[in-house]
């Protein structure tokens, strides 16, 4: 069998690239646990630990669920997604709180600084949210509130919240 020699098609090289009817779909948005300590925070003000192992199990599946949901979002969808998302800053009282447990939890004070905005989203209104920061379509998780007591609801006791026992990450970074 005889390979019959080919040549580059030239007509293109030096023109423009034609149009095409393609519609280009805006830039989903990913999200990333670079900046994640899997460390649990329990004080007077804040506890994401859980009552037990099967409402962790719970909580993480619907932390799944979510994080795929809004991972067929634009950045300016999750922003303005109303109660669907809940996105919104992070700020003043709110703001010095995750940052005093994030750098409790081993995240550097340098690292804080830098970040100019944390957003929080909802994962559902009895199940908390999580907070983070965008880079681009990136957002960044940087901790878990599932008793939503960053914000919390003040219709509702978060007394018995801050007593859950269990942590997941205790026990997981024990015995691995």
């Amino acid at each position: 069998m005889k390979i019959v020699a080919t040549r580059p098609d030239n007509r293109c090289i030096g023109s423009k690239i034609p149009a095409t009817n393609i519609a280009v779909q805006p830039i989903a948005v990913s999200f990333s646990f670079a900046d994640f300590k899997c460390k649990s925070f329990r004080d007077e003000r804040f506890n994401n630990c859980f009552k037990h192992f099967g409402d962790y199990g719970k909580f993480i599946a619907m932390f799944i669920a979510k994080l795929s949901n809004f991972s067929s979002m634009t950045v300016q969808e999750l922003k303005l997604g109303g109660k669907a998302t809940r996105c919104h800053k992070v700020e003043n009282k709110n703001r010095e709180l995750l940052e005093d447990i994030l750098k409790s939890t081993g995240m550097k004070e340098e690292k804080i600084e830098q970040i100019e905005e944390f957003y929080q989203l909802t994962i559902s209104t009895s199940n908390g949210r999580f907070m983070g920061y965008f880079i681009g379509n990136v957002f960044y998780v940087v901790l878990i509130d599932p008793h939503h007591l960053l914000y919390p609801d003040l219709k509702k006791s978060m007394n018995q919240d801050l007593c859950n026992p269990y942590d997941p990450w205790k026990e997981f970074l024990d015995n691995y």
